[in-house]
């Protein structure tokens, strides 16, 4: 089974060395795609890709690289997966990587499991640095909680191309929650599959989507929920959490800002 692994890019030079890396550190015998799609960036992003083209190649990875002007990261994640050709796909952002030689566990539940559309694992969450902040692994699925709050984070998350294609591509009108509505559709036609293992590394840091419009992310998490859900329980559990939310935010407690003061705390006790 082949694994095909979409990466968008723009201007994320300072981290993508550790993306590529971490495929490269993933078992030899892995049937593995791997397509940057770069919007056409203007820092050192393509002579670090193409200084790395070798070593995935040698790898015996199907490689491709592609920088041209997009309409953003939703329009790259679409334009790599129409062109992925394996059965099974994820995308993994150029600040995020993999733990080493977890993918081939990954194939190999979807084998074991050939019923499975899609599945999620465990992560961390790290600073800037990679220096990690706290683990967390995969809740037991419930659809119920998943339309309350977002339980899974993006780069452990794995779906069967047919399957992709079969829900609907990202929605690209969503900046900050397009995973969050992919899973919400993907939950709408199949349970997932727990994969019981860390897979992936997520970078939080000040300057990122998420940690710059929390509020935002949060209330276009909700209206997300709204439209995928009915009936009152569920209703007043979303507005439960929205409420958790924007308490967490106002007193900052943030999972960005947690992630940053300690980032601080540690730069200043070497110093």
């Amino acid at each position: 089974m082949r694994l095909s692994i979409i990466t968008p890019s723009f201007n994320q030079g300072k981290f993508i060395s550790q993306t590529i890396e971490s495929i490269l550190r993933q078992p030899d015998d892995l049937d593995l795609e791997f397509i940057i799609v770069d919007g056409k960036s203007t820092d050192e992003t393509a002579h670090i890709v193409e200084k790395f083209r070798p070593l995935i190649e040698k790898k015996g990875i199907r490689f491709r690289f592609i920088s041209e002007p997009d309409r953003g990261q939703s329009d790259a994640i679409n334009k790599g997966s129409k062109l992925a050709t394996g059965e099974l796909l994820t995308y993994l952002n150029s600040d995020d990587y993999y733990e080493p030689q977890v993918l081939g566990s990954v194939v190999e539940q979807f084998l074991k499991y050939p019923e499975a559309q899609w599945g999620y694992g465990g992560w961390k969450f790290v600073d800037l640095e990679g220096r990690e902040f706290v683990v967390k692994m995969p809740e037991v699925y419930s659809k119920n909680k998943l339309l309350c709050v977002d339980t899974i984070v993006q780069p452990s998350c794995f779906y069967r191309k047919d399957f992709f294609l079969k829900v609907g591509l990202i929605d690209e009108s969503l900046h900050l929650s397009m995973d969050y509505d992919l899973w919400l559709r993907m939950a709408a036609v199949a349970e997932p599959i727990t994969l019981p293992w860390v897979i992936s590394n997520a970078r939080y840091y000040m300057q990122t989507k998420s940690a710059t419009k929390t509020m935002k992310h949060l209330f276009e998490s909700f209206q997300l929920q709204r439209k995928y859900s009915k009936g009152l329980f569920i209703r007043l559990s979303q507005y439960f959490y929205l409420l958790r939310g924007i308490a967490v935010i106002i007193f900052g407690y943030d999972i960005s800002v947690r992630i940053e003061k300690k980032r601080q705390r540690l730069m200043n006790s070497a110093t």
